[in-house]
């Protein structure tokens, strides 16, 4: 009887542990479908879920605002630190309020920078420009050694990305079919998360969004400005409602040791409604990670609409 005893107790140890690890990696798993969710919902942005088996992670990646400025005084007051015009003019036709005239040898310089905009996962821009018909190529804003927006010879937009390689940081350039005119004000996003460029114009999706074949981070500038270009190519033009964020990653805890996520890496993305984004994803996307001997299948689905629910399947 005693050694019955010893061997029942060991089996419900063994499955009391089993439980456990099915909660806990469910749980972790939803906070991060969920902490995306947030993301996509607190900064008007996509978001997105990183689905890594080989590490045992899942884990949501999203924007955190670091900055903005609207261009409403001549002391350049913005936040986290104020701007400098130099000289620049406040024009009082901005988008809201007035904005910034720049011509001549004006530029757009803000420095002392905090380290939360050296974010290496990632960056975002939101502004509203309205360049002047000349020069071109010309500079519309940049963080030298990390990224640069430009508008190219034949007047296209290009991104300019500064990534992280050995011995010496690698160049990624895109251009878009896509053009900013003269005559008005124009909003440009972009969003660069390590594994997608995302550009728009006024709100809608230019073209396809660029994939790069594995992740990748940001190169590292410590001390690097936010300006409007530099020597002739500088912007020239209007500038107003400017914003930055940072991408930022979620919790990294890796899953229980005796967790198996299922699949490949991938990645589940997010408009910014916490939606999945229908660019990517046109049905319900599902996690699922096995458990235990015979194995134990869990799945953890993300709707549509960014609702959540999960089931086990019998063994």
């Amino acid at each position: 009887m005693a050694i019955i005893g010893t061997l029942m107790g060991i089996g419900v140890g063994a499955f009391a542990s089993l439980g456990r690890a099915d909660r806990q990696a469910t749980g972790q798993v939803k906070d991060a479908l969920r902490a995306a969710r947030l993301y996509a919902l607190r900064a008007s942005a996509p978001a997105a879920v990183v689905v890594d088996p080989a590490n045992r992670e899942v884990f949501a990646t999203g924007l955190t605002a670091t900055g903005n400025w609207h261009f409403e005084d001549d002391a350049g007051t913005g936040w986290p630190v104020p701007a400098r015009y130099e000289p620049g003019t406040l024009l009082r036709e901005g988008v809201i309020g007035s904005a910034l005239s720049i011509g001549g040898d004006d530029v757009l310089l803000i420095t002392d920078l905090p380290s939360r905009f050296d974010s290496p996962q990632g960056f975002g821009v939101d502004v509203f420009l309205r360049p002047a018909a000349e020069p071109r190529p010309m500079t519309l804003l940049e963080r030298p050694g990390r990224w640069q927006l430009r508008l190219d010879d034949n007047d296209r937009l290009e991104v300019r990305l500064m990534l992280a390689a050995h011995p010496e940081p690698e160049e990624f350039r895109v251009s878009f079919d896509a053009q900013l005119p003269d005559t008005r004000f124009t909003e440009l996003s972009v969003l660069f998360d390590g594994r997608v460029l995302h550009v728009a114009l006024d709100g809608r999706r230019v073209g396809e969004d660029t994939l790069l074949t594995t992740p990748r981070t940001l190169a590292a500038a410590p001390g690097s400005v936010l300006r409007s270009g530099d020597g002739v190519l500088r912007f020239r033009g209007a500038i107003d409602e400017l914003s930055v964020a940072a991408v930022v990653e979620g919790d990294h805890r890796p899953l229980p040791a005796d967790v198996t996520l299922d699949g490949a890496l991938r990645v589940l993305r997010l408009d910014g409604f916490g939606h999945l984004d229908p660019a990517w994803h046109r049905t319900p996307q599902q996690v699922s990670f096995e458990t235990g001997e015979p194995p134990r299948r869990t799945v953890i689905e993300l709707g549509v609409l960014g609702t959540v629910r999960s089931w086990t399947d019998a063994p």
